[in-house]
C-alpha cells in the first residue's frame, strides 16, 4: 500500500472515532431538565397549624394535607406546562383548596387500581418561579400504611417526584 492510501486510512479512522466520541457525549451528557421542589405539611386541628413528618393519623379523623409545589428552569429551557399528578390513597370525601395556584380548578378521579384520588395540575417553570400550595382535606377510610405521591411528567426527571408513607391506625 502506498503512503497516500496508508493515509486516507488514518484518517478516515480518525474521523470515525471522533464522530462515535461526539454521539457518545451527547447520548450521555445529562439531559436539561426543570428541577422540581415539593414538600407536604399535614394538618389535624381544621388547618390552624401544619407541621411536616405526621408519622400516623388515626382512620375516620379528618386532616388536611398541604401540596407545596415550584418547577424551576434554567434561562435557556423552553417554557412548557408540566403536568404534575398528586395521588392521595385510602381516603374518602377528598376536597381541596387552591392556594396561590392559578389555573382552573381541578377535579380528583378515582384510581381504584391504586385506591386513591389523583388530581392533575398544570405548572409553567421558571427562572424564578412562585411557589403555589394546594390544601386537601382528607378523611382515611382503612388503616394502614399509604404512600402520598407527587408525580411530575416526563418533561421533569423522575428523581424529583416526591413520595411520602403515612400510616393510619
Amino acid at each position: 500500500m502506498e503512503t497516500g492510501g496508508i493515509l486516507a486510512c488514518i484518517i478516515a479512522g480518525a474521523v470515525a472515532a471522533v464522530i462515535i466520541v461526539l454521539t457518545c457525549l451527547h447520548f450521555l451528557a445529562p439531559a436539561n431538565y426543570p428541577e422540581a421542589v415539593t414538600k407536604f405539611s399535614y394538618s389535624t386541628d381544621g388547618g390552624v397549624s401544619y407541621r411536616e413528618g405526621i408519622q400516623e393519623l388515626n382512620i375516620n379523623q379528618k386532616y388536611y394535607l398541604a401540596v407545596e409545589m415550584q418547577v424551576i428552569a434554567s434561562k435557556d429551557e423552553a417554557k412548557q406546562d408540566i403536568s404534575v399528578n398528586i395521588v392521595i390513597p385510602n381516603s374518602d370525601k377528598v376536597s381541596y383548596v387552591l392556594s396561590d395556584y392559578a389555573g382552573p380548578k381541578v377535579e380528583g378521579v378515582v384510581d381504584a387500581d391504586r385506591n386513591a384520588v389523583v388530581y392533575q395540575f398544570k405548572v409553567v417553570p421558571a427562572t424564578a418561579p412562585s411557589k403555589f400550595r394546594v390544601i386537601f382535606e382528607c378523611m382515611p377510610v382503612a388503616s394502614g400504611d399509604y404512600s402520598i405521591q407527587v408525580e411530575y411528567d416526563d418533561n421533569v426527571a423522575s428523581s424529583w417526584d416526591k413520595n411520602e408513607t403515612i400510616t393510619f391506625v
